[in-house]
């Protein structure tokens, strides 16, 4: 687990931080995956032209290797005699995502929080992973942090004296769930023992934010209240495309939406208690 601390601006003008979570699956395969390439432009296109937009990955950037598939090259590499098979098939993937998927986020490397493994990445021989050179590659190596689970920390800066941080926890995640209400409680669940103000989770790609306040009291026994946020990423991937197989129908997974919740973190300040986060809010 790593943590990535990013800066923030405190305007007056503008109090709303929107984050975008999403498991993009990017991929140029000619059997399709599902993968929507026009909802992937629209979300570099929000990137680049929305100031205070920014997005999170919480693994799945690519549709690379699964877990068995690493397990099988394991075994396919494990002779030392395969070494220079293993480091050529590694250039070529490498290659691969600098004419893909590291083109077109690198106008908008800067506005990227965060990225995890997940499921899907490549292992390279040299022991570092797909979604780590894509942030190596896009000059943002410090956004890569960790293989399922990491941190985003946002500081507010209103000047020396008066700022806030907000602490994100970012999960993969793992198992699934049938309904909605499941896959909140799942995540909810899964978060307990990890203090954040936010907690972000990918692999079930259903789409949804959830929030609560939390009341408490300050050393000078005044009450206050804080909200408390657990939102679940979607996916760029139409699981089941007209007139095409693929692996989740294969796999006979049910329908899911495909797109991705915003999250909207309200910023506020008053004379007492200087900047801070007012409420989270979402849109499915």
């Amino acid at each position: 687990m790593r943590a990535n601390i990013v800066d923030v601006k405190y305007e007056t003008e503008n109090k709303v931080i929107t984050i975008l979570p999403l498991e993009v699956h990017y991929s140029k395969r000619t059997t399709s995956n599902g993968f929507s390439h026009r909802k992937f432009r629209e979300v570099i296109h929000r990137l680049l032209t929305e100031k205070n937009t920014y997005a999170i990955f919480p693994g799945d950037l690519v549709d690379s290797d699964r877990p068995t598939m690493r397990t099988m090259k394991r075994h396919i590499y494990a002779d030392e005699d395969r070494a220079s098979a293993q480091a050529e098939d590694d250039d070529n993937h490498r290659r691969a995502l600098d004419n893909g998927v590291i083109a077109e986020l690198r106008p908008v490397a800067h506005k990227i929080w965060g990225l995890l493994d997940g499921d899907h990445y490549v292992l390279y021989q040299n022991g570092t992973t797909s979604t780590q050179y894509v942030a190596q590659a896009l000059k943002i190596p410090h956004a890569y942090i960790g293989r399922r689970m990491g941190w985003v920390i946002m500081r507010i800066i209103r000047d020396r004296r008066d700022r806030a941080t907000i602490t994100i926890n970012v999960r993969h995640g793992k198992g699934g769930a049938s309904t909605i209400g499941s896959d909140i409680n799942k995540l909810i669940n899964q978060s307990n023992g990890w203090i954040a103000d936010l907690y972000i989770g990918g692999h079930t790609h259903r789409k949804w934010v959830h929030s609560i306040p939390f009341i408490g009291v300050n050393k000078l026994g005044d009450q206050f209240s804080k909200p408390i946020g657990w939102a679940r990423a979607g996916s760029l991937l139409d699981g089941f495309p007209s007139g095409k197989d693929t692996y989740a129908g294969d796999c006979e997974y049910s329908p899911l939406p495909m797109g991705y919740p915003e999250i909207y973190m309200y910023l506020d300040r008053e004379h007492d208690k200087g900047v801070h986060l007012a409420n989270i809010r979402g849109l499915s």
